[in-house]
């Protein structure tokens, strides 16, 4: 009777243990699931970020501003997005806004307007986002990065050209 017993003791140790284990490679899975998750938001977020590295063309001394694309072809319910680079030649930083003019769709244009510090012999980088409930058409629009008195203004036009 006694070694009955003890068979049952390990049986029933031997499952608790299989529980555990099971338990634990479940846990495990689940925490790399959530850090890998983790890892792709921040290099989403990082892939994310305005730099210098998104431009194909980057301004220069003798061209100052681009448009990245300079025409936009895009189809209606799709958004895209525009890059203005501006390399700051004034020899000073200087604070610069973006406008968007002359575009029959720069109301539903979204940009950050506001003033920014744009360091000497840096480029610095604006996103234009179009957005996807346009109607079809081909707009052409005027990019102007103002600088204040002292620098001025500087313009560039892109045309956005929406299919449907």
């Amino acid at each position: 009777m006694r070694l009955s017993k003890s068979k049952r003791a390990s049986l029933s140790l031997s499952i608790n243990a299989i529980v555990i284990l099971i338990l634990a490679f479940s846990m495990l899975g689940l925490g790399l699931a959530f850090v890998r998750g983790m890892f792709q938001k921040m290099e989403d977020r990082a892939s994310g970020a305005l730099g210098v590295e998104q431009l194909i063309n980057p301004p220069t001394r003798n061209n100052v501003m681009i448009t990245q694309p300079a025409d936009t072809v895009m189809r209606s319910r799709e958004q895209k997005s525009v890059l203005i680079g501006f390399l700051n030649t004034f020899g000073a930083d200087a604070s610069c806004t973006l406008s968007v003019a002359g575009c029959t769709i720069s109301p539903n244009l979204a940009f950050s307007g506001t003033a920014r510090g744009v360091v000497s012999d840096e480029i610095s980088i604006w996103k234009i986002i179009v957005p996807s409930e346009l109607t079809a058409g081909t707009y052409l629009c005027t990019a102007t990065i103002d600088c204040g008195l002292t620098y001025g203004t500087t313009s560039r036009d892109f045309s956005v050209k929406i299919s449907s």
